[in-house]
This record gives C-alpha cells, structure tokens and sequence, in this order.
C-alpha cells in the first residue's frame, strides 16, 4: 500500500497558522481550478488523519469525504463525524499494515504535520504532493511538523497554476539500511 502527503502549503512550509487556520488558501478556492484534487481523491481509497485535522473539519461543518478514514489520536471523541470514521492510537506501521490487510491500496494521508513527521520517520510515506501557494506567512504549523532529520526526495513532477499556485510532487527515497530508526527491517541499534 502507498501513502501520499498530499497537501497545501505557503511558501515558507507552512500549512495553517497558529491557530491552525488556512486563511492563506482563500485566495485560491474561487474560480473552476481544482488544483488536481479530483484526480488525486479519484485514486485513494482511505484517509489517514490526525485528530487536530480531524478537529478542523469537524469545526468547519458536514464530513465532505466518502471515503474510510482512520483518525490516529490518543484521545478518540466520544462521538464521530461519520459512520467510517475509525479512531486509532496505533503507530504507522500498525495502521498501514492493518489497512493493506483489509484490501486498501492508496492512502490520503490528509494532515498534519506532525502525523506526516511521523509517518516520514517510520518509513511508511510514500509520496509528497504539496501545492505552494504564493504566500509567506512567517510561522505556523509546519509541513513536517518541525525538524526532522536529512532525506532526500525525488522529484516526479511540477506544475504552475495562473492563480501562482505551484504543485510539486516527489516520491520519498527509501534511506540506506541503518541509516534511521524505526524503519521496517533495519537495527535501529546501528
């Protein structure tokens, strides 16, 4: 199974300000450019999320995805947005080895960053498709969530929008063996 980071983000590697509003993407959201999402959702089968995403959305009205959808948390609401809506505290390798065990072959992992951190990190991210809008907005929430380690990506494609929305996305070079903990089949001893 892959996962894609597919998201938005400023200049500066920001997706949301402080407070976790995406104000900076207003400019973006009129006219009849979708900026690949139809295509993109069209090829996933399951979400992965983090509660402060799934806590977007739930602030932010009705649930606009038809689509199972895991929400890693280790506090689970006591109710849910949707009936395929599932709350987990497992780690990456968990929940990507019990979505390829039920049949899933392509995951949105929709946000944050720091769910997308620990994903990188573990080794089970696959694919990073980012939209950078043309903005600076000088602190945040980054797209990784804060520093994490050197890893090279590989470039696939790029693709400039009229609107000066530019999306690039790159596949995750698997590291050499020892060189990070945590990724399956390595010694994290070294």
């Amino acid at each position: 199974m892959k996962v894609t980071y597919y998201v938005a983000s400023t200049l500066d590697a920001f997706i949301a300000d402080a407070d976790g509003g995406v104000a900076f993407l207003d400019p973006y959201g009129d006219g009849d450019e979708d900026y690949g999402y139809g295509a993109f959702i069209a090829s996933v089968d399951v979400l992965i999320m983090g509660r402060g995403t799934y806590r977007f959305v739930e602030e932010h009205g009705t649930w606009p995805y038809d689509l199972p959808t895991i929400v890693m948390t280790a506090n689970a609401p006591d109710t849910s947005m949707a009936e395929s809506i599932d709350f987990t505290s497992d780690s990456p390798e968990a929940v990507v080895t019990a979505l390829s065990a039920a049949g899933h072959e392509h995951a949105w992992l929709v946000g944050g960053g720091e769910l997308a951190r620990s994903f990188l990190l573990a080794g089970y991210l696959h694919y990073v498709i980012v939209s950078i809008a043309p903005t600076v907005i000088g602190g945040g929430i980054s797209l990784f969530g804060g520093a994490a380690y050197p890893l090279g990506l590989e470039f696939k494609s790029a693709r400039g929008y009229d609107s000066g929305m530019v999306q690039i996305e790159y596949g995750v070079r698997a590291p050499a063996v020892g060189e990070r903990p945590g990724r399956p089949g390595v010694d994290p001893s070294g």
